[in-house]
């Protein structure tokens, strides 16, 4: 019974009577059994009572045989786990006398998409060495799964950013995770009360939370650079608290874009000393409409095709004519495009050359690196590079305009 006492004692008694007599004869026996009681007992901990998606958790399994010490060495028939499969404990598990105990431990790499919490539970089975009995246990361990995540974007504030100025970078970090991190930029950022927090210096970032910053650039000059770009780097870490070592990286890039001064073919066209809003544009740069095209490109394989609607050509018409050609297909059309992109450049730069005596800062190229450009692409003939040149030097030419026609050309401006 489950209820006998050790040892378990059986005793038998026997009355009989001869047969026509009254006589009584008793007797009895008695037999001694030694119980024994069997018992197993699993512990079964984690290394850490958080983790997450990609991390290790090492789990510790302790079996101890806690029979009674008259109790058969226990032989273990199974042991299983509900995450990790085919476990196989080690030889010091199996026989176990009793009060003896064996410790192993074993990991589980936590998947994405694992509940939350991670429970898992271990068990073992045995029985008694010559016995059948089924001796068995489970031990079960919790671990609570974070999810930690944050954005970093970094956007330029307003454009275009005036050379010699700054470029201003909005700078935004969100928590989008379940637990609160510690964060580091890799540059200078403003916090929104215009305090400088240095690079490298740790920022908490509460779960939930949006936090804003700015970092300001030195818009440098041309040529160097068309836009100020600019990148920030984060590193995040979890609180101490967590137990987790993880590094999450993140990293934002912008760009700027940086003014500069430029006119367009048809501003160079419509502005002369011969057009009738009075407003000449020519004199503030070192060359004149009647300036001969051949004379200031090498004009390659267009050197004997006439423009449409000319009736010359390349090489017998000047500097403004090329401000009115109308492009079209072909080698001329595409010459007719890139002369009509190029005389405009090279007007920029020449402007900014004698008003400012240099160019950098003010326009991308120079008027000789715009010259050599041009007859570069002129001297191979090829359409779709002379077409390419057209649109990049059309970009340059659509920048900020303003002339002061005040402005006395045989003076520099500051």
């Amino acid at each position: 019974p489950a209820d006998a006492s050790d040892p378990f004692v059986n005793t038998a008694e026997v009355t009989c009577s001869p047969v026509g007599f009254p006589n009584t004869y008793t007797d009895e026996a008695s037999w001694s059994i030694e119980l024994f009681q069997p018992s197993i007992d699993i512990t079964k901990t984690a290394n850490n009572p958080f983790s997450k998606a990609g991390d290790d958790v090492i789990y510790t399994i302790t079996i101890e045989n806690k029979s009674s010490s008259d109790t058969p060495d226990l032989v273990l028939d199974t042991f299983t786990d509900s995450l990790v499969p085919g476990i196989v404990p080690p030889a010091s598990c199996s026989p176990l006398a009793s009060g003896a105990s064996c410790t192993f431990t074993y990991s589980y790499t936590v998947l994405t998409g694992d509940p939350d919490p991670l429970e898992n539970t271990a068990t073992v089975h045995y029985h008694p060495t010559g016995f059948p009995n089924d001796i068995t246990d489970s031990s079960t361990v919790s671990v609570d799964l974070l999810h930690p995540d944050y954005t970093l974007t970094k956007l330029c504030a307003f454009e275009p950013v005036m050379v010699g100025g700054t470029a201003v970078f909005n700078i935004i970090l969100a928590n989008t995770g379940d637990v609160d991190l510690i964060i580091v930029l890799d540059e200078d950022v403003i916090d929104a009360s215009d305090v400088i927090i240095l690079a490298g210096t740790p920022i908490d970032l509460l779960v939930g939370q949006t936090l804003n910053f700015t970092v300001e650039v030195p818009a440098v000059a041309y040529p160097e650079t068309l836009t100020v770009d600019n990148t920030i780097n984060a590193i995040a870490t979890l609180p101490e608290w967590t137990g987790l070592d993880n590094i999450l990286t993140r990293s934002s890039s912008d760009s700027c874009q940086v003014a500069y001064w430029a006119f367009t073919p048809g501003f160079w066209k419509n502005h002369t000393a011969d057009t009738s809003n009075g407003h000449d544009a020519w004199k503030y740069t070192n060359y004149s409409t009647g300036d001969m095209l051949d004379d200031v490109f090498n004009l390659g394989m267009l050197e004997g095709l006439s423009p449409k609607g000319t009736g010359k050509f390349f090489e017998e018409l000047n500097l403004l004519d090329a401000l009115r050609f109308k492009g079209g297909s072909g080698l001329t059309g595409a010459g007719e495009i890139l002369l009509r992109a190029g005389v405009a450049s090279l007007l920029n730069a020449s402007f900014h050359e004698k008003m400012h005596g240099t160019h950098e800062g003010y326009f991308p190229f120079s008027t000789t690196e715009i010259q050599t450009m041009i007859n570069a692409v002129l001297a191979t003939g090829d359409t779709s590079e002379m077409l390419a040149l057209a649109a990049e030097l059309d970009m340059y030419n659509n920048g900020l305009h303003t002339i002061d026609w005040s402005w006395d050309p045989e003076v520099p401006l500051p």
